[in-house]
């Protein structure tokens, strides 16, 4: 048994567009491994069905590891400026709508949401504070006096 070239190009286009379909950039590289199989075949017709599934598995793995990590760059983009987004608060004011009694962390309202929220010394309902950190989804704050 052995796939035309026609089969291997049609089976490694349904990939690529499932891909569209699933996140994750894996499958996209099986059917590049499919296109590439029925290129190779093109060019040597003869090979035997073990061989063409030799090639289209090492050819995966290889794409995988080689290529994944490029193409999500490329399609999700940089996502070392997320930090600076997160961030966003820093500076402003907000108020405290769940006392803060350190270690135990409260809450505090900011543009109408509320956030979990640390400071160095208690401070209570209805202080206003000023945030000056972030960690994660706690923000660091401090009163305004």
């Amino acid at each position: 048994m052995t796939f035309s070239v026609t089969v291997w190009i049609l089976i490694g286009l349904g990939l690529a567009f499932l891909e569209l379909l699933t996140p994750g950039f894996v499958v996209l590289f099986f059917g590049l491994s499919a296109i590439t199989v029925g290129l190779l075949k093109l060019l040597f017709p003869d090979l035997g069905f073990t061989v063409e599934m030799l090639i289209f598995s090492g050819l995966s793995i290889a794409y995988i590891l080689v290529l994944r990590k490029w193409v999500k760059r490329i399609f999700l983009g940089d996502r070392s400026g997320s930090e600076s987004e997160l961030n966003e608060f820093v500076g402003r004011q907000a108020t405290v709508v769940e006392a803060i009694d350190p270690p135990r962390e409260g809450r505090i309202e900011v543009n109408g949401a509320t956030w979990k929220a640390m400071a160095e010394r208690a401070l209570p309902v209805g202080q206003t504070v000023k945030i000056i950190a972030q960690d994660n989804l706690t923000l660091k704050v401090e009163a305004v006096d």
